[in-house]
């Protein structure tokens, strides 16, 4: 992954902050609590957790001064897997994620609905729970982004860290997807028997069989237990049946003694029909008076509902003459609004018409001056390129470049010096010859013939006449062989320079150079000229410029409304005109959207009233049938019981006949009392004894039915056969059992086995990592650890110290500062090798912290190989910018960043 800027928005500390990072290193510094880690936090918010999570640390995000509800946003852009990417996540108020796919500079909308299941998919992480998301569920980011709050490295408490390191070396795949799936397989098959931890699960077959054989064993028991049972059962029959007649003798000699006792009382049966006579007419006479009572309470209830109904119905009536007004009057208000509106739309489409046409004059005149600039530029083109086509008529085909001129110059200037040292060294010879005599002349050893001869710097010259015999003078020079020979090549030098250009001096040819450069001069002038007018040529100019003419036809073709005549002048500055133009536009729609909020008020409180008005007439309707109801019931009242005095005469003489009916009663009551004290009391007591008893013998005998069928039940032929079955099945249950713990082990052996293997692979991948992190930290530390024990999920052990033989560090007990030096290796390591698949990006907030400085040095070295080598992007967040000025990249000053 590649971060390429982040955008915060009323989160914490930010208002609104953006800061663009760099591709290589962005440390991103400013003083305590100014929001640096915040910058974290929103990555991994804003790519691991849902933006529909309503967990504590996740409200807490909003800033505190804020005031009322807001929503917290991030926005990041990305390249991950070569393709460009912006995510959009909102959180708390108005929560909602956008997952965007950047192609050719177009923001393409790739998922919206489902975008926090893409995005986790895309970084290959795990979903969050509802409680915010973990360093645990962030995949690889949990080894190459590490908060204030996650410097220790990943352990495997919760699950495996290095699952999220690609198992791929040098294109070979080392756990391929079908072994995948056959672990996979077997992890679920151990899931069936045993825990996470190794223990046999409560669910796994094993307990469920064992708690079936303990049950059919204690079925066994129960069975054992009937067959001892039933033995004391036929003895308790035997038992009751030998006391069952005692019980019916007693019964026969109860019902002797109630026969005897109803002939006693045999001839006071008269009283008993006195009394029960003498109840029903002291109960007739209280249904009487009650009739009365429940008859004179229906009438008066019967009025008192007449009277209220007719003071709601009164009061409904007049509440809705009111609201009748009203929706009267709001229908009238409405009318108007409705007429203002429509007044305000024609002014807004008025307003429209002019803004068009005003902003069509304006672009017409905007063309009309294009043409003409285009007009002036090609014409100014056209005369400059006749201007550079004449100077270059006038560039010679070679031309001496200044270097030459400069050189030939040089050349002439040693070539008069030479000359001139020459003169003041070695002989000078003159030699005229005569027409009388001989003579003859050697110089250097050369024979000069007839002709005038003069030469200068020679070193010897012999003459010879006869007769006066031969002379020969020679001068001491140094140099004067090496002069001359320099004189020779200087002129053959000048002398092929003049050839090259056909002149004859050097005077000529530094008059063609300063000709061809003034020419050069001009054309380049006029070709900056050029540019100046225009860059493009003038065929390009040209199609704009037909363009343009085409656009001025079609404004030309317009028609003008006479209103737009008339209030649109042409002579003024169109530029000013639309701007009022479109300034009276926006106040005229204003204006309309404030009469038309206003018609939508009074729409509404009419609707409002209307419906108020409708339930009102409602409730009159009902409390018009309700009335004519209750008068139809008081009628029929009327019709049952007659007038409230009826009544009222009625329940007096039911009371008086009550009294009489009462102590009529009394008289008969208190003579049965007497005689019931006697015989009559005797009956009843021994027609309950006989009920008694004959309640005791149907208990004997259903008990004794009872034993009858448990014995016929659990007979010993039946609980024998019963028994051999529960032992049959514990048999086969056991045999279940062995088959399961056999299965259970296979699971559990083949599951070691596979992890073995997975192991294998995974020290393929996490041995070059060990070695990378032991190679780093000896650099660090300057060769004091030059080993360092790495568990199989990259998790220090033990440390050994350059020095000390036979002694190894425990991680836990070493120094805060080497603790931490260690988890950055490791991490750096984990990144270089993540890098071979695709480029990552490090996250280290506030590192460093307990490092000293030659350390932190070394380890930013390390940092900075990483960088180049393997294309890696490193972020630091900081307080302590200088300690990081080694970083190649940019400096961001978190306050500088902060828009607002």
């Amino acid at each position: 992954m590649r971060l390429h800027w982040i955008e915060l928005e009323n989160w914490r500390q930010h208002a609104k902050t953006r800061i663009d990072l760099d591709e290589k290193t962005t440390v991103i510094y400013g003083p305590n609590e100014a929001g640096k880690s915040t910058i974290l936090e929103a990555l991994s918010r804003g790519f691991f957790d849902k933006s529909s999570s309503q967990a504590e640390a996740i409200r807490r995000i909003k800033p505190l001064t804020a005031s009322g509800k807001v929503t917290s946003a991030v926005r990041i852009e990305f390249t991950l897997s070569e393709t460009r990417y912006r995510v959009e996540k909102n959180f708390n108020v108005k929560s909602g994620t956008s997952l965007y796919e950047i192609a050719d500079g177009k923001d393409i909308l790739r998922d919206q609905d489902t975008a926090d299941e893409e995005i986790i998919k895309l970084l290959e992480a795990e979903l969050p729970s509802t409680r915010g998301s973990k360093p645990s569920q962030w995949g690889a980011f949990q080894w190459l982004w590490a908060n204030q709050s996650n410097r220790e490295l990943p352990d495997s408490k919760e699950n495996d860290p290095t699952a999220a390191l690609h198992l791929e070396k040098e294109d070979k795949i080392l756990v391929t997807p079908k072994f995948q799936a056959v672990q996979d397989k077997v992890k679920a098959s151990y899931a069936e028997y045993f825990t996470g931890t190794g223990r046999v699960s409560a669910n796994s077959p094993i307990p469920i069989i064992e708690k079936e054989i303990e049950t059919l064993q204690q079925r066994a028991v129960v069975l054992n237990s009937k067959i001892e049972k039933v033995d004391g059962e036929k003895q308790k029959l035997e038992r009751l049946e030998k006391g069952f007649p005692a019980l019916e003798e007693k019964l026969a000699e109860t019902r002797e003694g109630l026969d005897t006792a109803r002939n006693e009382a045999i001839d006071f049966s008269g009283i008993e029909s006195d009394l029960a006579a003498a109840k029903a007419a002291v109960d007739g006479a209280s249904r009487e008076a009650q009739d009365a009572k429940t008859a004179l309470k229906e009438l008066n209830d019967s009025a008192k509902k007449i009277d209220k109904i007719q003071k709601d119905e009164q009061k409904a009536r007049e509440e809705l003459s009111r609201l009748e007004a009203v929706c009267k009057l709001l229908d009238t208000r409405l009318q108007e609004k409705n007429a203002d509106v429509e007044k305000r739309e024609m002014d807004i489409k008025k307003c429209d018409e002019l803004t068009r046409d005003v902003r069509i004059l304006w672009t017409k005149a905007n063309t009309m001056k294009k043409i003409e600039e285009l007009e002036r530029q090609i014409k100014r083109l056209t005369e400059i390129n006749g201007k550079i086509e004449e100077l270059r008529k006038k560039e010679a085909p070679i031309a001496p470049t200044d270097r030459e001129v400069n050189k030939l110059t040089q050349n002439q200037i040693k070539l008069e010096t030479l000359r001139e040292s020459l003169m003041i060294s070695g002989l000078a010879v003159d030699i005229v010859y005569g027409k009388e005599g001989s003579l003859q002349v050697e110089v250097d050893g050369e024979k000069i013939e007839d002709g005038i001869t003069t030469t200068t710097g020679t070193e010897s010259v012999s003459v010879e006449s006869p007769g006066l015999g031969k002379v020969t003078v020679r001068a001491e020079l140094a140099s004067a062989r090496d002069a001359k020979a320099d004189i020779l090549r200087l002129e053959e030098s000048i002398r092929q320079t003049l050839n090259k250009y056909d002149l004859n001096s050097v005077d000529e040819l530094k008059k063609l150079n300063l000709n061809q450069k003034e020419t050069a001069n001009g054309i380049k002038e006029l070709v900056a000229e050029k540019r100046g007018v225009d860059k493009r040529p003038i065929e390009e100019i040209d199609f704009d410029l037909q363009k343009f003419r085409e656009q001025y036809e079609k404004y030309e073709k317009i028609e003008r409304t006479p209103d737009a005549i008339e209030l649109n002048p042409t002579d003024g500055d169109l530029g000013k005109l639309v701007n009022k133009r479109e300034v009276e536009e926006n106040e005229a729609r204003k204006i309309l959207d404030d009469v038309r909020s206003e018609r939508d008020e009074l729409n509404e409180e009419s609707a409002g009233k209307k419906a108020e008005l409708t339930g009102m007439r409602a409730d009159q309707r009902h409390l018009s049938e309700e009335l004519a109801s209750a008068v139809t019931r008081q009628s029929e009242a009327f019709r049952k019981h007659g007038s409230v005095e009826n009544q009222k005469e009625r329940l007096t003489e039911a009371k008086a006949a009550l009294k009489t009916r009462n102590e009529e009663h009394g008289k008969i009551e208190q003579r049965y009392e007497e005689l019931e004290k006697g015989p009559i009391n005797r009956i009843k007591r021994l027609e309950q004894q006989a009920k008694n008893q004959n309640e005791m013998i149907r208990q004997e005998q259903a008990y004794l039915d009872q034993l009858k069928g448990a014995i016929e039940t659990y007979s010993l032929e039946g609980t024998y056969s019963e028994l051999a079955k529960v032992e049959s099945d514990i048999e086969i249950s056991t045999e279940r059992l062995e088959r399961e713990e056999i299965r259970s082990e296979s699971y559990k052996l083949l599951k070691e086995t596979l992890e073995a293997q997975y192991r294998s692979a995974l020290s393929v991948v996490v041995g070059p990592i060990q070695d990378e992190v032991k190679r780093a930290l000896s650099y660090v530390t300057g060769l004091l650890h030059e080993d360092v024990e790495l568990n199989e999920y990259l998790f220090p052990n033990r440390l050994a110290e350059r020095g000390i033989e036979d002694i190894s560090l425990e991680f836990n007990d070493g120094s805060s500062g080497l603790k931490e030096v260690l988890a950055l290796c490791v991490r750096l390591a984990v990144a270089k090798h993540l890098s071979e698949k695709e480029p990552q990006c490090l996250i280290l907030d506030d590192p460093f912290v307990h490092v000293s400085s030659d350390r932190s040095n070394r380890m930013i070295e390390k940092i900075n190989e990483a960088i180049e080598e393997c294309g890696l992007q490193v972020i630091v967040l900081t307080h302590r910018q200088m300690e990081f000025a080694g970083f190649a990249g940019k400096m961001v000053d978190i306050q500088s960043a902060k828009l607002g």
